[in-house]
């Protein structure tokens, strides 16, 4: 299973996760990145640290960020539960995450595309050099 890492942001910085816990998929992921900061922000308050500021950067092995999850995000959820039938946050978190994953795939496709690209460059550079 892939690793995932959950680095802090708050006022003071970054406090970057060294260890990374595994998960079955990047959105799974997410979704204990929300129980986290749903479980931290009463902490926060108790410590008079404003949660409103903080953020979870969620990352891959690689360190390329996956997802960025402000705390804010906690409560404007909470807020819209408020308004919205039960089951409207899961549908639309579902539609977004599908929106996502197509965006990733595209952009590794745009990605292998930019290397051939410049492979093909290179080689067209050899050959008039050689010319």
């Amino acid at each position: 299973m892939p690793v995932y890492y959950f680095h802090f942001r708050d006022r003071n910085g970054l406090s970057p996760d060294e260890q990374g816990i595994e998960f079955a998929s990047a959105e799974r992921a997410y979704l204990e990145a929300f129980a986290a900061a749903q479980e931290m922000w009463t902490e926060l308050l108790r410590e008079q640290h404003d949660p409103m500021q903080c953020a979870f950067e969620i990352t891959d092995v690689d360190g390329d960020i996956l997802h960025l999850l402000p705390f804010s995000e906690v409560l404007r959820t909470a807020q819209q539960g408020l308004h919205h039938a039960p089951g409207f946050h899961a549908t639309v978190f579902k539609e977004i995450l599908g929106h996502r994953f197509r965006s990733n795939q595209l952009l590794e496709e745009i990605k292998s595309e930019v290397n051939v690209a410049r492979t093909t460059m290179l080689q067209l550079q050899q050959l008039l050099a050689s010319v």
